[in-house]
């Protein structure tokens, strides 16, 4: 078995874990195996298909994984083992009949897919043929975590147990984590079908001592084009790529990520080689052959340099060389940001994983929380998980109910110098920069202020407006064209422009009010003229507001009129306030005088409300 694996997998020698249960599972016993992140659980996990495939055996194996990135790598990594393995996923099931050509095939297979297709209909067809159900010889899940998530996009995760009794009794099974606790180890289990003393629950260390760890709390505030905080990423005054340390930073969503490389983008210096290689994005949205590359070029010492992901890279990622990984946003949960951060020194060689926190994550003493903002701060607290809390208020003492190694913490609760003075000096940089243009200027009074209702009726045309301006210009940017409307305006360069649309009477004033925006050049003379058109109809509202009420004319007096009459007709005349109100109208009830009788028409029932209310003025 050493042998077998040490040559399928490139190394000298197992690590004493890999080797005892590569043998379990060899030997048929289910395997539950909790190890730090890049310590050779794949080793552990393709094993038995190897030293079956060696053996010259045949059956099918199936390893569940969260993503169809990570199913594609594992895809990759297992034919590199000599395993005959195939991604089955949305996207590559549509080719071609993959369940039908793993089944068709001789020897060891591989079927590599989600939760939600072990799940659907096509795999439980495929399940049914009888020579299919008994090849199944080894179920295989990756981060096996989470099936303890029941909320998020990875439930399926938790029903993956269903599979146990539909399959062969002999049919083994592996599950492999790097981030899950002691007490829900067993829950965990059990929803994916390990039955308690009936499988090897083997756990190891899950932190690594070569990853030095930074928990903090944002210093400064940050818009939709500017993040200090991250700017020490890029060397002030920098001339070659090679400066920068080689980083791969988290952020939630497209939106802030595609933010994020825009302001580390503007901060390389034009005169740089390749400088737009530099920096670049990775998320579900990006073609295959697109995110190969990303792989491949953050495994290499090329120009990409910072590499901005969203959660497609939380799981299995497999960049061994990564020194530095930075979290950007708040992970929802403690295992969340463990995966990220442990995409860093994989190869055991030292690394830094720094992760962010607002400002109300910081534990506050309770004499001081008196206003209602501290107040709800504190409610916002008490709702993330202890131990995340914990993280950064500052590192615990012990995790996981388990024995605290000192060897094991290293950690810093703020950046080093040379990092803080990059800060520094892109701080100073940045208010240099703006200093100019610090002060917009005033009114001219062509058009009036905007109320909350006008301002709402202008957002909504401007996001609409960003909507089809970028759907028929984003064929001009191949590089960007996949990326949401917001990348072409972002919605605080929208809130900017509805706040002072009313100073932008002509093109220079509506330049200094959108000054950074990246297409005003190509795009912004546009976007002025149809701003002018909205404010000009909103200049003919206000106008038609504030023109007085009109007065009603004098009443003539009849030689019939009496004296009073007489008196009213020379007195000054009177307007009056005339209220229109709805007149409900009750439901209509069967009955034998309306039956065969053909319901009034829409005109016709606007006439007779008319009718009514004219009768009921002549009347007051």
């Amino acid at each position: 078995m050493q042998r077998t694996l040490c040559e399928a997998f490139g190394v000298s020698e197992l690590q004493p874990f890999q080797l005892a249960h590569a043998l379990d599972l060899s030997e048929g016993r289910d395997v539950f195996l909790a190890v730090g992140t890049g310590q050779g659980k794949t080793v552990v996990l393709l094993s038995p298909l190897v030293a079956a495939s060696k053996r010259g055996e045949s059956g099918i194996g199936i390893l569940i994984v969260p993503t169809k990135a990570l199913a594609q790598q594992q895809e990759d990594t297992s034919r590199k083992r000599g395993l005959q393995a195939f991604s089955i996923t949305e996207d590559t099931v549509r080719e071609s009949d993959l369940f039908g050509h793993v089944a068709q095939l001789k020897g060891v297979r591989l079927a590599i897919m989600s939760p939600q297709m072990a799940r659907g209909d096509r795999f439980d067809r495929w399940l049914r043929v009888k020579e299919t159900h008994q090849s199944i010889r080894w179920i295989l899940i990756d981060e096996a975590h989470l099936a303890g998530d029941d909320s998020g996009p990875f439930k399926a995760y938790g029903e993956l147990g269903f599979l146990r009794p539909r399959l062969p009794r002999t049919t083994v099974w592996c599950a492999v984590t790097g981030t899950i606790t002691p007490s829900s180890t067993l829950t965990v289990a059990k929803r994916l079908g390990f039955q308690p003393g009936s499988f090897v629950n083997a756990r190891y260390p899950l932190d690594r001592s070569n990853t030095t760890h930074i928990p903090l709390f944002f210093d400064h505030s940050f818009s939709g084009d500017e993040f200090l905080d991250l700017s020490f990423v890029v060397p002030f005054g920098m001339t070659s790529h090679s400066q920068i340390l080689p980083t791969l930073i988290f952020a939630t969503t497209i939106a802030t990520s595609h933010a994020i490389m825009s302001y580390l983008d503007s901060l390389i210096p034009t005169t740089v080689p390749n400088r737009s290689q530099i920096v670049k994005l990775y998320n579900a949205l990006m073609p295959l052959e697109y995110r190969n590359k990303f792989i491949e070029d953050m495994n290499s010492d090329s120009v990409l340099r910072i590499g901005v992901a969203t959660d497609t890279l939380t799981y299995g990622l497999d960049i061994p060389t990564l020194p530095r990984v930075i979290v950007f946003d708040l992970c929802t949960s403690f295992e969340q940001m463990k995966q990220k951060t442990g995409r860093a020194g994989r190869n055991g060689a030292p690394a830094v994983a720094i992760t962010y926190a607002p400002a109300w994550v910081r534990n506050i003493p309770a004499a001081e929380i008196t206003t209602q903002r501290a107040k709800d701060d504190l409610k916002r607290r008490e709702a993330l998980p202890a131990v995340l809390r914990s993280w950064f208020n500052p590192i615990p003492s012990a995790y996981n109910n388990e024995p605290w190694d000192v060897s094991m913490c290293h950690c810093q609760t703020s950046l080093g110098t040379e990092d803080t003075d990059r800060i520094q000096q892109w701080k100073d940089d940045a208010q240099k920069k703006k200093a100019p243009q610090s002060r917009l200027p005033r009114s001219d009074g062509t058009y009036e202020g905007l109320d909350s209702q006008m301002k709402s009726s202008l957002k909504r045309m401007l996001t609409s407006w960003r909507q089809k301006k970028w759907a028929s210009v984003r064929h001009k940017f191949p590089n960007r064209s996949h990326l949401p409307a917001q990348i072409f305006l972002y919605d605080h360069e929208i809130t900017r422009l509805i706040d002072h649309a009313h100073i932008c009477t002509d093109l220079p004033r509506f330049n200094r009010v959108m000054d950074g925006w990246k297409f005003l050049s190509d795009y912004g003379a546009q976007l002025f003229k149809f701003l002018i058109e909205i404010l000009k109809a909103f200049t003919d509202i206000y106008n038609e507001c504030s023109q007085p009420a009109p007065t009603a004319p004098p009443v003539e007096s009849s030689k019939s009129g009496s004296t009073a009459a007489a008196s009213s007709s020379t007195s000054a005349p009177r307007s009056l306030r005339v209220v229109l109100r709805p007149i409900p109208i009750p439901p209509a009830t069967p009955s034998t005088s309306s039956l065969g009788k053909r319901a009034p028409t829409p005109t016709q029932g606007r006439t007779s409300t008319k009718r009514r209310r004219t009768a009921k003025g002549k009347e007051n």
